[in-house]
């Protein structure tokens, strides 16, 4: 109930509760349903009056819901504007009493007005000053916008180191396909040329009823007939077995040219004079734009800075060098400079002498002689021996 004149939280609560009672009275919606089915299901006298005096009281029950939200809702309507009205009568009264004071006249209210404009300005400059102060200082942003170029830089080389390891990668994979597709054709060549090949000469020499050579005339002759064939049988496999290895063939394919990687270096002669530092130290050779360089690292040769030294690729000349230590090693010239190269294998050997301007005709061809050289070495040299090679001399 109302109590009090004006009391609208007292309207708005008995209008709270009239709405709850009409959500319960909704929520019960689906039990009427339910009786109603229950009566149409029973069908007798008793059960249908019991249902109308159920649904009469329903429908009075909303009724009197409808009549008392509508009443309560215009109670709170009624009793907000009575209060409104009340708080604008007493600041009314209050303006009137300003008006009659002696101490509040136009003159003091237009100075009160340019005080609170005056102060109003200085809360915008203030607020454009510290708007000033949050932004980025010209150190900040360039130290930003180097931290970005850094990172940058970093993932360009991470991609760049990506893609170099990728193609190396590839190169390796297709060489390693192309010396197993050579190696099959010169295993199904050696096969094919096996069986045409002359047996080795103290087989024919027996046929032919010569005398044996001194190979098989190891006890005179007090060997048997039967020790005899054995050794005659044992020459006879091991000439087979020598001539089904796997030379390397003279026609192989061109080697695949390399722009840049780590070698080890030795300087000979420097402007016509010889070095005074012989040690093997390690460099990176970067080839391009018909100039060979050597830098200290890899980082060094992406930057580009300080080749040590640089030669034009058209006046460089490089040829095989038999080494006393070290076996896959290069010589390059170029004016009165002469340094050394170790290339670590055979196959780096070839590409490199290549990539360097050698001929690959002659690369191809040092290849196959000293393959053949080392398959079937000389009896009268030792495995030590120093090789003699096609583009160099021994050292």
């Amino acid at each position: 109930m109302i109590n009090k004149i004006k009391d609208t939280a007292a309207a708005e609560k008995a209008l709270g509760k009239a709405e709850n009672c009409r959500n319960q009275l909704n929520a019960r919606s689906k039990d009427f349903d339910d009786v109603k089915r229950l009566a149409s299901t029973l069908d007798d006298d008793e059960s249908k009056e019991a249902l109308a005096k159920l649904l009469r009281d329903k429908d009075g029950l909303e009724a009197f819901l409808d009549d008392q939200e509508t009443r309560l809702n215009i109670a709170c309507d009624m009793l907000g504007f009575l209060r409104d009205a009340d708080t604008l009568e007493s600041w009314l009264k209050s303006q009137k009493v300003a008006e009659s004071s002696p101490d509040v006249s136009i003159e003091i209210c237009q100075k009160l007005l340019e005080e609170t404009d005056r102060k109003v300005g200085q809360a915008k400059t203030w607020e454009s000053k510290i708007d000033l102060l949050k932004k980025p200082t010209m150190f900040e942003e360039g130290n930003a916008d180097a931290v970005r170029k850094a990172e940058e830089e970093a993932l360009r080389k991470k991609e760049r180191e990506e893609a170099e390891k990728l193609a190396e990668k590839a190169k390796q994979e297709e060489q390693a396909a192309q010396e197993q597709q050579s190696r099959q054709e010169e295993v199904e060549h050696e096969r094919e040329i096996v069986p045409s090949q002359s047996v080795p000469s103290e087989v024919s020499n027996v046929q032919n009823g010569h005398d044996l050579p001194d190979s098989v005339k190891t006890n005179g002759m007090s060997q048997n007939s039967e020790e005899l064939n054995q050794s005659i049988s044992s020459k006879h496999e091991s000439s087979i077995s020598e001539s089904t290895k796997e030379p390397q063939s003279a026609t192989l394919s061109t080697p695949t040219k390399l722009k840049t990687g780590a070698l080890s270096r030795k300087f000979v002669v420097i402007n016509g004079k010889s070095a005074k530092d012989r040690t093997w130290k390690d460099t990176w050779i970067s080839i391009h734009d018909d100039k060979v360089a050597f830098y200290k690292d890899k980082k060094s040769a992406d930057s580009n800075k300080n080749p040590d030294p640089a030669f034009p690729k058209a006046q460089v000349k490089v040829m095989r060098e038999q080494h006393h230590k070290r076996e896959f090693v290069l010589k390059v010239t170029c004016k009165n400079t002469e340094l050394l190269l170790d290339t670590g294998d055979k196959a780096k050997m070839e590409q490199w002498f290549v990539s360097l301007g050698g001929d690959p005709e002659n690369s191809s061809l040092w290849s196959a002689i000293t393959d053949n050289a080392a398959a079937s070495p000389s009896p009268s040299r030792s495995s030590k021996s120093k090789k003699r090679s096609l583009f160099g001399r021994k050292k």
